[in-house]
């Protein structure tokens, strides 16, 4: 009384065939021949704000000479109330 039972029949199982792995191809890199619009969105972009800092440069240089002629207009208004009076 030594014999093992076999309680499943492994002939009716096929075994499974060794799998060969699948060769990865390298991705295609796209060389796009026209520039796409990302790069005209970053150009703007990038205008846009050369743009902005001369304006805010020729405002920085044009401070003094602004304020200068703020003060002699003030002062010109004195006068002239003061002459009416």
């Amino acid at each position: 009384m030594k014999i093992k039972p076999k309680l499943v029949d492994h002939s009716l199982f096929k075994k499974p065939s060794p799998v060969k792995p699948k060769r990865l191809e390298p991705p295609k890199l796209s060389t796009p021949s026209s520039i796409n619009t990302s790069f005209y969105i970053n150009a703007i972009g990038l205008l846009i704000l050369i743009i902005g800092s001369l304006c805010l440069y020729q405002r920085f240089v044009d401070r003094n000479t602004i304020e200068i002629e703020k003060q002699n207009v003030i002062l010109d208004f004195y006068q002239t109330v003061n002459q009416k009076v």
